[in-house]
């Protein structure tokens, strides 16, 4: 997009003089957010929690990367190239990384995740290149479709597509699952979490729905009592996000040392 896109990145102890490689999760923001660490869509704390879960022998070591996905982009390139998120995370973020870190740079050591916007765009990016992610996890995915993105945000589809609702379709959790799913199904480890009480839950009971059928084998978790605020201490999502990154450790393929 010819302007400088940030990332946080969290690496783990002896990064800086081990030799071994290490395993990548990558984290989506939601809409509105950054990839400032104490953004709504991510528990506080989580990157202190990472580290003690790993000098503690709960997690594998790890690399934490914290995307800047843009303010309401959805993970999309539009039409005239002016937001090229899509493009910026999966040809040129993830490749900066494996060129500038010690990464495992395969799908065995690569998995996705994110929060709101950024959950339905860990399952965008995850059915659109299973080849790229071991495992992906979406909390609260804002999954709305062509028609609700158009009532509650009537700018954003014109701005991507010039209002052409099939393209914004084209590209969506709901779709890519159907068309890439023989190449989903018992490649990519799947997980979604969210509140009772959130009003993106229909979308996300529609895309189980769809995935039953199509027989892909996935995880939903639905948290009693919580709605579309998982930035809040009460709702638990500290440990909800720290869970999601032992099921993204159970999916690791790593080298035996």
């Amino acid at each position: 997009m010819k302007c400088d896109v940030g990332y946080t990145i969290y690496l783990p102890p002896n990064h800086a003089t081990a030799s071994v490689r290490y395993p990548v999760v990558y984290w989506l923001p939601g809409g509105g957010c950054t990839e400032d660490p104490d953004s709504l869509s991510i528990a506080k704390g989580l990157l202190g929690g990472i580290d003690e879960a790993i000098r503690k022998g709960r997690l594998p070591p790890l690399i934490f990367v914290i995307v800047n996905g843009g303010r309401y982009t959805r993970y999309y390139d539009s039409l005239d190239g002016s937001v090229m998120m899509e493009t910026t995370v999966i040809r040129e973020l993830i490749p900066h990384i494996d060129a500038t870190y010690r990464t495992l740079a395969t799908r065995d050591g690569r998995a996705i995740q994110g929060g709101s916007m950024g959950g339905m765009g860990s399952l965008k990016f995850s059915f659109k290149y299973p080849e790229l992610f071991s495992s992906a996890v979406a909390f609260c995915p804002a999954l709305l479709d062509a028609d609700a993105n158009m009532e509650r945000n009537p700018t954003l589809i014109p701005a991507l597509f010039n209002g052409d609702k099939a393209l914004f379709t084209k590209d969506s959790p709901a779709a890519m699952v159907v068309t890439n799913a023989d190449n989903i199904r018992a490649k990519l480890a799947i997980k979604i979490v969210i509140g009772s009480e959130d009003g993106l839950l229909k979308w996300t009971e529609q895309l189980h729905t769809s995935m039953v059928k199509l027989k892909i084998s996935h995880e939903v978790e639905i948290v009693g009592g919580v709605g579309h605020d998982f930035g809040a201490p009460e709702t638990g999502i500290y440990e909800h996000q720290l869970r999601g990154l032992r099921f993204a450790a159970d999916h690791f393929v790593l080298p035996q040392p």
